[in-house]
């Protein structure tokens, strides 16, 4: 229902990324069908949060999926990625040195969570909708605890009423773009203002080859830091194609996407040779531009290579406003992983097993 009314859902949870659709997909083999009813808004057209993949074409005349978010996984210190990855039958490429990239591209295990969400009865996911606001009702006003407001793309304005929220997007993004009533407390503001976007400055550059004609020069393909001046930190090779992160320097930011391109094409044809200046196709992808990826504070961060430490994770755990309202996401993680894959499923796992532990479904 539109402004005014509200449409009573038992759970919402505001994102569709990794961390999101993993508590969506938990709830849902916790709680029976005729229990819950769960409302997943994402404000993007696609789920997947910071992991994206794309195909591009390649040198077979098809197309390879490159990711141009999160990629790797390392087993031995993600077990609950690898745990996600044989639960979903989703294969696992070796990348060498213990590292794996997913079959199919990091996206493609949000788009499985996406196919058994849609087999489960309950679940709703609406694309295009921006949580605006969440506020509590007073105890004894209303049977629902929790109004969420939201926006979809058209600019239409609606409302569910809930009796839990969780939150699934980085904390700082939450609390530039969502208000909250009554306020948060003082210690989970701090702790939001101070969590900075692990990769929300970053950007990936991508050239497709018929093949991979930089291995007649060496065996594999990875530099730190290229010798060779351009927009282009580090490069490593994939397949049939080359990419690297985007420097942060404003010499190169600045430039408009195509002077970038030619730039980098420039700059890789200086490393393995001029055939890098013919590419079958190019993607670029810069994370600080994605209004749903980065704040205003995120992209004045400094040194953004380091890595943040999260001491202030343990602040978002357990529920707020009794226990309506629950953080997750990955910067909320404290195991160590915060703001890698692993950290967003291990944040949703905390999340509802303390749900579940307050808010029992009924026998």
């Amino acid at each position: 229902m539109s402004e005014g009314g509200g449409t009573k859902h038992a759970i919402a949870v505001i994102g569709a990324g990794l961390s999101g659709l993993s508590a969506a997909d938990l709830l849902c083999r916790n709680i029976p069908p005729s229990q819950r009813s769960i409302l997943v808004l994402e404000a993007r057209d696609r789920v997947g949060g910071r992991t994206l993949s794309v195909p591009l074409p390649d040198g077979s005349g098809s197309a390879s999926v490159v990711d141009l978010g999160a990629a790797w996984i390392w087993p031995s210190e993600n077990p609950e990625m690898d745990r996600i990855l044989r639960a979903l039958d989703i294969a696992r490429i070796s990348e060498g040195d213990g590292a794996f990239r997913v079959e199919g591209g990091a996206q493609s295990i949000c788009n499985r969570l996406v196919e058994s969400l849609a087999r489960s009865e309950g679940v709703s996911i609406r694309l295009g909708c921006a949580a605006t606001s969440v506020s509590k009702s007073p105890e004894g006003k209303s049977s629902s605890v929790v109004r969420v407001e939201y926006r979809e793309s058209s600019g239409r304005k609606e409302i569910a009423e809930v009796d839990a929220v969780f939150v699934a997007c980085p904390p700082r993004l939450v609390l530039e773009r969502i208000s909250f009533q009554p306020q948060l407390g003082g210690d989970l503001l701090a702790a939001m203002d101070s969590c900075r976007t692990w990769m929300a400055q970053q950007g990936k550059f991508v050239a497709s080859y018929p093949s991979a004609f930089w291995r007649n020069r060496r065996d594999r393909l990875y530099w730190s830091r290229p010798n060779a001046d351009g927009p282009l930190d580090v490069v490593f090779e994939h397949g049939t194609s080359l990419w690297g992160f985007m420097s942060h320097e404003k010499r190169w930011r600045s430039l408009d996407a195509s002077e970038r391109e030619r730039a980098a094409l420039h700059q890789l044809s200086a490393i393995v040779g001029k055939g890098a200046m013919s590419p079958i196709a190019v993607r670029e992808q810069d994370w600080a531009q994605e209004m749903e990826t980065c704040c205003v504070k995120d992209v004045k961060e400094p040194h953004p290579w380091q890595h943040p430490r999260y001491a202030n994770a343990g602040v978002f755990e357990g529920g707020h406003w009794g226990s309506s309202l629950w953080f997750i996401g990955s910067e909320t993680s404290r195991t160590g992983t915060a703001g890698f894959m692993e950290g967003a499923v291990v944040a949703a796992q905390r999340g509802v097993q303390q749900y579940l532990m307050v808010r029992p479904p009924e026998p």
